[in-house]
Order: C-alpha cells, then sequence, then structure tokens
C-alpha cells in the first residue's frame, strides 16, 4: 500500500488575493474601514452596481479629498470624506445609463402610449339654469376595458352648498347605474334622469329648510325640470405602467434578507425556486375542491361555482353583476355566495 505523498509546495495554480484599490500608506489606507463600510451602505440603493466597482470609485474620490484635507483646523478626517462620497451618486447614475435598455418598438410605445391618455374628452356644454356650473368626470372598468363619463350640467342656484348637495346626491348614483351594462345612448338616457332627480330632491331639500324656519314641518314635493345636462362618454384611460429605462443587473452572490431574519443568496433562491409541477399540483387541489363541493351546492350557487372555476381559468370575463344578473338575484346576494363558496374550497385545499 503505498503511502500519499504530501505537498511541499502550493500547487501549480497561486492563489490570487482580492485586489485592494487603497493606497499603501496615509489617511485613505487608515480610514480604509470607514470608506468600505459606506460603500456597504451606498449598494444598499444601487443593488445593479458591483461592490468593487463602487469600492473603486470610493478609493479614488478619498484620494482626491486627501489632497485637500487640512489637519491644522483640528477635523476629522471621515468628516471632510463625507460630502466627497456623495458623488458617487452621480457616478451611479451615470453607470446605469450605460446598462442595456429595455426594447420596446415604436409600434407598442405608441399603443402603449395610447391607451394611458385614452380618449381626450371635449368641453361640456353648460346648459339649464344660469347658476353654478358642475363637471362630473367618472371613468370605471368594464368588461370591454376603461370607460370615462363627462357630465355638465348649469343649475339654477350659485349657491355652492345647493350645489355641493346636487353632486354628492348624484355620485352614488351614478356609480350604481353604471353597473348596469348598456349602450352609450341608454347611458347617457340614464345620467341626465338621475341629474333632473336629484336636482329636484335637493330644491326639495332646500325649501324644506326655508319651511322650517317660518315654522312649517310639512313635507315638500316639487315637479322635476329638465336641466339639459350634456352628458358624453369617451375611451377610459389606462392605468400607466412605469417601465424602467434600463435593465437592472444583480450578481448572484448578492445577499439578502427575509422579513423571518433569514439571509440568503440568489443562487440559493433560484435553485429552490418553485416549480412547474408545485403549480399543477395546486390547480389540481383546486379541481378537486370543486369537484367534492359541488354535489352539496344549491340551484344558485352552482352557477356562480361555474364563474369562480372559470374566472380561475380564464375563460370567463363576465363581472359578478352580470352573473347576478343572469341568475336573477341581487348583486349582494351574489357577493354573498362567492365568499362563502371561496371560504369553503380554501377549507378543503387546506386539509
Amino acid at each position: 500500500m503505498s503511502r500519499k505523498r504530501k505537498s511541499k509546495g502550493s500547487g501549480n495554480i497561486k492563489a490570487e488575493a482580492a485586489y485592494d484599490p487603497f493606497p499603501k500608506s496615509g489617511l485613505v489606507k487608515q480610514y480604509g474601514p470607514f470608506i468600505r463600510k459606506h460603500v456597504r451602505k451606498f449598494c444598499e440603493g444601487y443593488p445593479e452596481l458591483q461592490y468593487e466597482t463602487v469600492l473603486c470609485w470610493a478609493a479614488d474620490l478619498a484620494v482626491a479629498a486627501e489632497t485637500k484635507f487640512k489637519p491644522k483646523l483640528g477635523n476629522d478626517f471621515s468628516t471632510f470624506l463625507r460630502p466627497h462620497l456623495k458623488r458617487l451618486h452621480r457616478l451611479a447614475e451615470r453607470e446605469q445609463q450605460r446598462l442595456p435598455g429595455v426594447y420596446e418598438t415604436p409600434a407598442e410605445k405608441k399603443r402603449r402610449d395610447a391607451e394611458e391618455i385614452g380618449e381626450r374628452p371635449k368641453k361640456p356644454s353648460f346648459a339649464g339654469g344660469n347658476g353654478a356650473r358642475v363637471t362630473i368626470d367618472h371613468q370605471w372598468l368594464a368588461s370591454g376595458g376603461h370607460h370615462r363619463l363627462v357630465i355638465g350640467v348649469q343649475l339654477n342656484s350659485n349657491e355652492a352648498a345647493h350645489a355641493r348637495g346636487v353632486t354628492e346626491r348624484a355620485s352614488p348614483d351614478i356609480k350604481t347605474v353604471l353597473e348596469f351594462p348598456a349602450d352609450d345612448s341608454v347611458i347617457r338616457g340614464r345620467m341626465r334622469a338621475v341629474i333632473d332627480h336629484q336636482e329636484r330632491r335637493q330644491r326639495e331639500a332646500d325649501q324644506e329648510v326655508e319651511n322650517q324656519r317660518a315654522g312649517s314641518h310639512a313635507p315638500v314635493f316639487l315637479p322635476t325640470k329638465d336641466m339639459g345636462a350634456d352628458v358624453r362618454t369617451y375611451k377610459g384611460r389606462k392605468p400607466p405602467k412605469h417601465y424602467p429605462d434600463h435593465m437592472p443587473m444583480m450578481r448572484l452572490d448578492d445577499a439578502y434578507s427575509h422579513s423571518d431574519e433569514w439571509k440568503g443568496t440568489l443562487h440559493d433562491t433560484i435553485a429552490a425556486g418553485r416549480t412547474v409541477s408545485d403549480a399543477e399540483q395546486q390547480d389540481r387541489l383546486i379541481r378537486d375542491a370543486v369537484t367534492a363541493e359541488r354535489p352539496f351546492l344549491s340551484k344558485n350557487e352552482l352557477p356562480v361555482l361555474d364563474w369562480i372555476e372559470a374566472q380561475l381559468q380564464g375563460t370567463d370575463k363576465r363581472l359578478l353583476v352580470q352573473v347576478a344578473r343572469d341568475l336573477g338575484i341581487t348583486k349582494g346576494a351574489a357577493s354573498k355566495i362567492k365568499n362563502r363558496l371561496i371560504k369553503k374550497l380554501q377549507a378543503r385545499i387546506q386539509k
């Protein structure tokens, strides 16, 4: 049996020491730990930058600051160095501009800008009375996308309380009416009816207050006036997506911490990421829970369950209010059924 020969040398591959950007002596070398600590904290705000690169920048700034430092004034070098290290932000922004940009074709950018701007509304024409002018601008999301409604009306009174009362009364009714999809012509007619009705109610409330001052507490009923509200519908604005102008880059060796005080690297996270089999298993659990719960449901719960399953699969684009209208029940009843079914499915999945 042969013995293993002990190596007397360091091997044929020499271990290279890490590059040290600091000089061999001087104040910069003496305050090296302070500079390294400052750079580590700085890199937390710029995770796409490499620590070694920023450390070289900081060493160059410190060497330049050392030539201007005057110890006779009695200041510490770290105090004098802090304002000079603020120039790291400018160097970091310059480095970010060199990172690979996010590619977007001119046609895609034009389409995205048009969706975010939407259709520009025209100035409403005010008619009806000769008092305060009120504009109601409301946007909502329906199955067909984002929609926008602009209502302009001129009231009979110039008092701010009267205009505020009409607006506060009409706003919730407008949202309720818009929950029932209809053509633009039907929506315009409904909105005019809402404005005329709530303007009449506000006039009745104002008249009752005046009568109560005179000692009369009898209810007041006034006829409805055609306020001639200008109602127009437009294509709504899509919320903007703030795309970055560059592609952030991170090293796999960078460490980060979690809320449970666990620390790791991107190597560990990518290796332990969620696999496709886990997603398939989650889908299977949901399907099994739906199949197990189906025999115990009523005639109103079954269509809602089918709608929930189709929503998860992305095959049913209907809103909950449309499902309620198809079943002949109110939106509140459909919402209660949906919440009850979701709790039942969650209980079966957790078993």
